[in-house]
């Protein structure tokens, strides 16, 4: 008996570590990891190999971030509209991107959003992203962007379920510092 209610004890306790390890992963962590690409220094709770890889990619994703909250408002699209269209973006569509631009070998960031665009179910002409897309992404960050990406399909680390969240939530942050900005003009 009493082995039967430490099990149980041990199965209950299990239960709530997988539950919390999954509510942290899908609501907290994209989070944090936004959180620590729009901010100017670091969080300490960012490891410190993950800083060096972060460092590379911090500053273009803030800066194109940025731009897509300034065309999105110079467009009247709203950032509703901008989450709505991530959220309905399904991973099926993102893996098909992905194998179309693995398959298609494109040349310019212009080709690379032609194809990516045709995957994003948007409300909104998707073209307003063209600008800000073609100003801060180069030939380079796509080959590197896919990589990861095929590694991380590959291994299941990011998921595009995270990758969304994680978008949402770095514009979420960019939303706010404009609309501070534009308060202080």
């Amino acid at each position: 008996m009493q082995m039967k209610k430490f099990l149980i004890w041990v199965l209950a306790l299990f239960i709530v570590f997988a539950v919390s390890g999954i509510i942290f992963y899908k609501v907290y962590l994209p989070g944090l990891v936004a959180e620590a690409i729009a901010e100017d220094q670091t969080p300490g709770y960012v490891p410190r190999f993950v800083e060096v890889r972060m460092k590379k990619y911090k500053a273009p994703l803030n800066k194109s971030a940025g731009d897509v909250i300034r065309e999105i408002h110079e467009s009247n699209v709203s950032l509703e509209q901008v989450l709505q269209a991530i959220d309905r973006t399904e991973p099926e569509q993102v893996h098909a991107a992905l194998d179309e631009l693995g398959n298609s070998n494109p040349k310019t960031t212009d080709e690379v959003f032609d194809i990516a665009s045709k995957y994003v179910n948007a409300d909104f002409n998707v073209e307003i992203l063209r600008k800000p897309f073609n100003e801060n992404v180069n030939m380079s960050m796509v080959k590197r962007a896919m990589g990861y990406a095929e590694g991380y399909r590959n291994d299941d680390t990011i998921d595009p379920e995270m990758a969304k969240a994680i978008a949402k939530k770095l514009l979420i942050q960019k939303e706010k510092e404009y609309r501070q900005s534009m308060m202080q003009e």
